[in-house]
């Protein structure tokens, strides 16, 4: 009989925790969990489970007459006053749902934000496949520093779990947590817990002395699991995965307004010298600065996947140190780390800093949009910075330095985060048969993801909807290499010879005609994504017709037979029913046969295009009568001799062009045509 009953224990019967005093276990490793007051407490229950062996179950069923309840509330408060043994048995449980269980729920309801993080797989927002942020239970353990403790739960050995509590309090420095995971320990598991408030509602504390340094410290532990538990209003960090934390998954977490009432450095999740590790689904708001910061050598091969991030780098009431919502620091060396699907939004500086010095941090359909647009905590207004900024040396590793954007540059051989890839130049997006033709420049090899842009009022953007990824060189219908020059659509954005690209896909779902578009390049062999390049914006396919009219205004009809040394005016117009274009290229060639007549040409952008042109039917005469009675004058020989005048047309005498735009002739002007307008050029030829 002795031995049927003593087996359950040894080999998981539970240690019931059925008081929330802090007194010690009178006989550990006996198998009973008892103190002087013949009670079970959870500090008696840790000892009891370190020295008795087995793997070990500590569960909770405390009665409503215990003097830490609270009627109130429905709160059980354990006030821990020194350090608690650390875990040392491996496998033990630590689970305060078990009250509930074992009692009723005397704290009933579920605290969080709830609803949902990241884009999903389709890597699109708001399209219902986000993914689910669970809300968590609210506690009804209560696990609190009542006087200096450092640390409220040391875990010291394997495949422990603490489930189910809430814990605030606890630290005021590095190595301090709520929960710390020593060294070399593998298979941790903590889940819906509240780390840093109260088990009644998630919000800062009112006393300073509960609010804790940190919620989750890994101290070197691999192989672990944070999942669905809340941490927030910490001193510093909700959770921070230190030297040399590896092969951890941290997923379903909400992490809020770390370091707010404290101090300017707060982070959501820190990675400091850590790798391979994977934060998955993860709501991050609030930080005083980052909300997910990588540092420190070695911390390589993570992934950050479907998590929210967002209201970060506010600072606190006192000021701002560091406000970006992601950053990678320079110390992070080649980090080929991975941020895909996420949102990153509306945080107070840019959405993600890659300092000088940090390089493979690759970026995959990604939702990054209003950035740099709300103020600081201590009224600060906006800052104005962008969706991805890649610092050079020169450059603030915690603000950026205005105005943040790094332009291409020749070869792109210069330095800095990600060496501060080139970004692709978009020059035409035209919509034409219910396809997308999308053209630019790139550098070889370069995988370009395609966003519909969140505009910046600096004719850059950041990229709030992906929508279609190619690759230079495949599928790609122009080959060539050529020069680009600012500005390209009216946007500096530096200079390079590098390769052209012409891609045709059906039109994605979201872009029509008016969108704005950006795009990111990332060079794989590298594993590195640029910034975001300048806006291109949406038109459909525009043709430009070409008319012959005597002088006196007949039209001449096609295939007519003309007398040598008759002059004819020709008629070249474009209708444009769609929004408004900008930095058109054209070239009419003169046949042999023509002579151009010098001084002859005009142009016109007057008319409307539903007036001229109803439907598309356009009313060629009426056209032809406006130009050539009123239209503007054009200058000839621009690109002979003639210095640039503002024409966008001019006539090339000894390539025998009529040159349409600064793309073509770069001593042109811009070819711009308004919204719902016609543009439309006469010159005057003669019959050789």
């Amino acid at each position: 009989m002795i031995l049927l009953l003593l087996a359950p224990a040894a080999i998981g019967a539970p240690f019931t925790v059925n008081s929330t005093a802090d007194s010690v276990d009178v006989t550990p490793g006996d198998g009973i969990c008892a103190t002087a007051a013949a009670t079970c407490t959870l500090r008696a229950a840790i000892q009891e489970s370190n020295a008795f062996a087995g793997v070990h179950l500590i569960d909770f069923n405390i009665p409503l007459a215990d003097p830490g309840y609270n009627a109130g509330t429905g709160v059980f408060t354990i006030g821990v006053g020194s350090l608690l043994d650390a875990i040392t048995r491996a496998g033990t449980v630590i689970d305060g749902t078990t009250q509930a269980v074992n009692q009723f729920d005397t704290n009933p309801g579920l605290l969080g934000a709830g609803g949902t993080v990241g884009v999903g797989p389709d890597g699109k927002p708001g399209t219902g496949d986000e993914i689910t942020l669970p809300q968590v239970a609210a506690p009804e353990v209560q696990v609190q520093d009542g006087a200096t403790v450092t640390i409220g739960l040391r875990i010291q050995a394997n495949n422990v779990t603490i489930r189910g509590l809430a814990m605030l309090g606890f630290g005021t420095t590095n190595g301090h947590a709520a929960i710390v995971i020593s060294a070399g320990v593998s298979g941790t598991l903590i889940e819906q817990n509240v780390l840093g408030s109260t088990a009644n509602s998630f919000t800062a504390p009112a006393a300073a002395g509960l609010r804790g340094y940190t919620g989750v410290e890994s101290m070197g532990g691999a192989g672990g699991t944070i999942q669905n538990n809340l941490s927030g209003f910490h001193r510093v960090r909700g959770i921070w995965l230190s030297t040399g934390s590896s092969g951890w998954t941290v997923s379903g977490n909400e992490i809020r307004d770390n370091g707010v009432l404290d101090s300017t450095d707060g982070d959501g999740i820190s990675l400091a010298g850590s790798a391979s590790n994977d934060v998955t689904g993860n709501l991050i708001a609030g930080s005083t600065s980052q909300g997910f910061v990588v540092t420190g050598a070695g911390s390589n091969n993570n992934t950050f996947v479907n998590n929210t991030v967002t209201g970060n780098g506010v600072g606190t009431a006192g000021g701002v140190s560091q406000s970006a919502g992601i950053t990678f620091r320079g110390s992070a060396g080649a980090g080929n780390t991975t941020l895909e699907r996420n949102v990153i939004q509306a945080n107070y500086g840019a959405g993600l800093q890659v300092n000088n010095g940090a390089t493979g941090v690759r970026l995959i359909r990604n939702s990054i949009a209003d950035n740099g647009t709300i103020p600081a905590r201590d009224t600060s207004p906006p800052t104005g910075q962008i969706g991805i900024d890649l610092n050079s040396s020169t450059d603030d590793n915690d603000l950026g330095t205005s105005p943040f954007r790094s332009l291409n540059d020749s070869a792109d051989g210069d330095a800095g985060g990600n060496d501060r890839l080139n970004y692709p130049v978009l020059d035409m997006a035209t919509i034409s048969g219910g396809n997308l033709t999308l053209t630019g420049w790139s550098r070889q090899d370069a995988v370009i993801e395609l966003f519909i842009a969140a505009p910046d009022g600096s004719s850059f953007g950041e990229g709030q909807t992906w929508v279609a990824t190619f690759t230079e060189g495949v599928a790609d219908a122009d080959s060539g290499v050529t020069l680009y020059t600012d500005p390209v659509n009216g946007i500096n954005q530096g200079t390079d010879t590098t390769n052209r690209f012409s891609f045709t896909v059906s039109t994605p779902a979201g872009v029509g005609a008016g969108s704005q578009l950006t795009a990111t390049g990332t060079d794989l062999v590298l594993n590195q994504t640029s910034e975001f390049g300048g806006l291109v914006t949406v038109v459909p396919q525009l043709s430009i017709v070409k008319r012959a009219f005597q002088l006196d205004g007949t039209p001449i009809a096609d295939s007519s037979t003309l007398p040598v040394g008759m002059p004819v005016k020709f008629l070249l117009y474009i209708d444009n029913p769609g929004v408004a274009v900008s930095d058109l290229s054209l070239q009419d060639v003169l046949d042999p046969l023509f002579t151009y007549q010098t001084g002859t040409m005009k142009v016109d952008n007057t008319l409307v295009s539903s007036a001229a042109c109803p439907g598309g039917a356009c009313n060629e005469t009426t056209i032809f009568s406006q130009v050539d009675g009123s239209g503007s004058a054009v200058g000839d020989g621009d690109a002979v001799a003639a210095p640039i005048d503002a024409d966008e047309a001019s006539y090339d005498g000894g390539a025998r062009t009529i040159d349409l735009g600064d793309r073509i002739n770069a001593d042109n002007a811009q070819l711009n045509i308004g919204a719902d307008s016609v543009w439309s050029l006469v010159f005057t030829i003669r019959m050789q």
